[in-house]
């Protein structure tokens, strides 16, 4: 959320899943990693809700 916040969002939600990828890689114990399904179904209703914010 600081990541959107300081930067704004991605140009695509892609951008945004490969990032969130990118900061389990690097944070997760044992470097356990969601699948990308899991963490596009998490950050559809709000890549949906910010894209729709004028």
């Amino acid at each position: 959320m600081v990541r959107l916040h300081e930067d704004g969002l991605p140009a695509t939600q892609g951008e945004w899943v490969a990032e969130v990828q990118d900061w389990f890689a690097k944070t997760s114990p044992g470097r356990e990693i969601p699948d990308e399904s899991t963490i596009r179904r998490r950050l559809t209703p709000i890549w949906r809700a910010l894209r729709e914010t004028p």
